[in-house]
Parts: structure tokens; sequence; C-alpha cells
């Protein structure tokens, strides 16, 4: 469940990233 969690989060800090980088 640990695992899963991480790789969700990790997931949606990568989708920020792109998404800022997109905007800029």
């Amino acid at each position: 469940n640990t695992a899963c969690l991480e790789a969700v989060i990790f997931i949606i800090f990568i989708f920020t990233f792109l998404l800022k980088n997109r905007q800029s």
C-alpha cells in the first residue's frame, strides 16, 4: 500500500511539473 501511494504522489508531482512547463 505504501509503495502504491508513493507512486501516485510521484505521478501527481510529475503531472504538475509538466503542467507548469506547458504554461510557461
